[in-house]
């Protein structure tokens, strides 16, 4: 698994698209797996988690939805970071480890389930995998990413922006050039006065032809903290500039990583009939909105019982 993504889990993040470290899926997506898992709720029931993250569906499960009796297994390519209040007996994370050779003995488990996760891997390989370690009878349940829902749609905004904000001589630069005007010959010298002007007419422009977008890198809010105060020293600016162009370099690649994964109804129409073959049956495609919003697809089968 690339860095970016053991980054991002490090920072303490629950879910993917987590605003904060405390946030986890809520509304839909959470009344969804409530929902699925209430069957679930048993002892001796084996769930295996595909992509789990830092335990989003773990911490629904137990703490939300106070399903305590199964045991949770949670698989990440990434190095992650656990919070302690999922170290539980019944818990266990295997990080750093691939989908697509789970260390499980075959047969033993009853679901497979995943929340913007399967996507992520090689689901062919995978779905072979599972059709080992899974129980005859045995269910799957796929919460994946379409390239038409409100997730993936409005990041593709973002990632345009990124390259916009990032391109050569643009705001980021622009911005880097103003700091260091400022900084030998103070913030009224004509050079600083150009860059400031050109600044302030490309964030116009961008306001104008992709704002969510722009929004969506932090741009105007490193523009804030770091021109708003005369008290910031040359040091400080240049930090949280250096900072930003990590963050959008981590964020870009997280955002490709998304893009080239997120499933169109031919591709997912492949995956279905992927999982017939593989001896999968009452395989089903759902789709997940917030109203009439697209949320997502949840992909459901079950591993077809000897005849």
């Amino acid at each position: 698994m690339s860095d970016y993504w053991s980054d991002y889990w490090k920072v303490g993040h629950l879910s993917s698209f987590a605003q904060s470290s405390k946030d986890n899926y809520s509304g839909e997506i959470a009344s969804f797996w409530e929902e699925f898992l209430r069957d679930y709720n048993h002892s001796h029931c084996n769930i295996v988690d595909i992509g789990c993250g830092n335990g989003a569906l773990t911490d629904l499960a137990l703490n939300k939805f106070k399903y305590t009796q199964p045991n949770f297994i949670g698989v990440d390519a990434a190095k992650l970071s656990i919070p302690k209040h999922l170290l539980q007996e019944r818990v266990r994370f295997y990080q750093n480890t691939r989908a697509e050779t789970l260390p499980l003995e075959s047969h033993t488990i009853d679901i497979a389930i995943s929340q913007f996760g399967f996507e992520y891997t090689d689901m062919g390989k995978v779905l072979e995998e599972l059709s080992r370690a899974l129980k005859l009878g045995g269910k799957v349940c796929f919460v994946i990413h379409h390239k038409d829902s409100i997730i993936v749609k409005p990041n593709a905004l973002i990632r345009q922006a990124v390259d916009e904000v990032m391109v050569k001589n643009g705001p980021f630069d622009l911005l880097s050039m103003l700091v260091n005007s400022i900084h030998k010959t103070g913030k009224n010298n004509p050079n600083a006065e150009k860059y400031r002007h050109s600044l302030n007419t490309q964030i116009q422009q961008l306001s104008y032809s992709n704002k969510f977008g722009l929004y969506g890198t932090g741009f105007p809010d490193l523009l804030k903290n770091t021109m708003s105060s005369s008290l910031i020293d040359f040091k400080s600016r240049k930090d949280k500039l250096k900072n930003f162009r990590s963050e959008m370099k981590t964020l870009a690649k997280r955002l490709d990583n998304l893009l080239s994964v997120a499933l169109d109804s031919d591709r997912i129409d492949s995956l279905l009939m992927s999982m017939s073959e593989l001896g999968f049956t009452d395989v089903s495609q759902t789709p997940l909105r917030r109203e009439n919003e697209l949320l997502g697809v949840s992909i459901q089968a079950n591993l077809i019982l000897p005849s």
